[in-house]
């Protein structure tokens, strides 16, 4: 479990958000995470992370594009 760290620590602050998935997409991402070793939410936080930094901007929204 990832806790958020001291705000005296100096180190950025951490923040929980729920996510909703399809089934698809649950179980790619169980299986990202048990290959990487990775818990479910770990995993998720790094592909979130990655995504962010990577993917600016999304102008198309997911659900509209694959209808």
């Amino acid at each position: 479990m990832i806790k958020p760290a001291p705000i005296s620590s100096g180190a950025p602050q951490t923040r929980r958000v729920k996510v909703i998935l399809t089934a698809e997409a649950s179980e790619l991402l169980s299986a990202a995470a048990k290959k990487g070793k990775r818990s479910r939410q770990v995993e998720a936080m790094l592909r979130l992370h990655d995504s962010l930094k990577n993917i600016p901007e999304i102008k198309v929204c997911y659900w509209e594009s694959n209808k």
